[in-house]
């Protein structure tokens, strides 16, 4: 005897969505790190955008005073917001006619939607780490806007979250960017680090692809120094991923991240916000079509509300 819906929609929901999460986070360092922190805004904000309050300039209204010093109250705007929509993604699962006839009974049943839902996890995974480092446009502007649109001077994507960074932004909504023809240097390296810093507010991952962090191993290979040596013992974070580092910040390879690339991220200003995590909109069975169907979906964004304190790196040649 198969399972009735009712409890095949719950045993989805109890069982295999938080697996499912489980798996969408070990897919992919930078989905784990900004997943794991994610806000789940969904009961304190709804409303058709996500809007992140930006301090943008420092209040010239702070200061000293002596005895008998008039205090001005003149209003000085100092806080901008940026507006970012929704996004939506899915996985969707299917049980042919015929496969649920073969598995019939409820641990039959259980198992094969197990297999479907690590089959879902592992594609769904794959593209929202893959529109995490996009510009947004993919899928007629459906995708995540991501760290490419997110981490950019104006260069490549000049309108991020309403507002425009060459006209408006100045440099409070510009991230650092840099294009050169050849492998990265430890000057440039050093440049774009002191860059994304503010006193003691300094990147806390890099990423790249394989080739730009072979490139970074290859500049210590025939080197003694022991600090440097130091700093390419690989090292493991949380998660299990395994990482180098530069000037203390992880780097760490991803499979996702544009080839030639490197990010150098502040990642106490870049979130997911989610409206609604995850959830099983339950298992139907549609009238002209011998299969069972069901679909997972998650109503987010990602966002960033401090773009200067992360940088990227590209090379071109």
């Amino acid at each position: 005897m198969t399972l009735t819906y009712d409890s095949l929609d719950a045993t989805t929901q109890t069982r295999f969505i938080p697996a499912l999460k489980d798996q969408i986070f070990e897919s992919n360092i930078l989905l784990y790190r900004l997943l794991s922190k994610a806000d789940n805004v969904g009961a304190k904000i709804g409303g058709t955008k996500v809007i992140e309050p930006l301090e943008y300039v420092v209040s010239t209204k702070v200061g000293s005073f002596s005895k008998g010093d008039s205090l001005t109250a003149a209003e000085e705007e100092f806080i901008t917001a940026a507006e970012f929509s929704w996004k939506r993604e899915h996985a969707d699962l299917y049980i042919d006619g015929l496969e649920e006839v073969e598995n019939r009974g409820s641990a039959r049943v259980i198992d094969l939607v197990a297999a479907k839902m690590k089959s879902a996890s592992k594609s769904l995974g794959d593209s929202m780490a893959t529109q995490l480092f996009s510009d947004g446009t993919g899928n007629s502007a459906k995708d995540l806007l991501g760290l490419a649109a997110a981490v950019d001077d104006a260069t490549n994507v000049d309108s991020y979250g309403g507002i425009t960074r060459s006209t408006d932004g100045d440099a409070w909504w510009k991230a650092y960017y840099d294009s050169n023809a050849n492998n990265f240097t430890l000057a440039e390296l050093r440049t774009a680090y002191a860059s994304c810093r503010v006193s003691g507010d300094v990147p806390t991952l890099i990423i790249s692809d394989s080739t730009e962090m072979n490139n970074y191993e290859n500049l210590f290979l025939n080197t003694t120094n022991t600090m440097w040596t130091s700093a390419l013992q690989p090292k493991v974070l949380d998660g299990s991923f395994e990482s180098f580092s530069f000037k203390g910040t992880p780097w760490v390879e991803d499979s996702h991240c544009q080839a030639k690339r490197l990010y150098m991220l502040n990642e106490n200003y870049l979130q997911f916000r989610i409206l609604r995590d995850f959830f099983n909109k339950g298992w139907q069975r549609p009238i002209n079509k011998d299969e069972l169907v069901s679909h997972i979906i998650w109503y987010g964004a990602f966002t960033c509300n401090n773009c200067r304190m992360s940088g990227q790196m590209r090379r071109t040649n």
